[in-house]
């Protein structure tokens, strides 16, 4: 089983991956970014 680490960095880019979709679709950002971090979990 891998363990997942979460960088700095990496955390910073999902929440402008959310905020950059959010300008347009704010409804849709949360729902984007948790399937994201969904296939990320995927890994372990």
């Amino acid at each position: 089983m891998v363990d997942i680490r979460w960088s700095i960095g990496a955390l910073e880019d999902i929440e402008s991956i959310s905020s950059y979709i959010s300008q347009d679709f704010p409804e849709k950002a949360s729902e984007i970014v948790r399937g994201i971090i969904k296939k990320i979990e995927q890994l372990k």
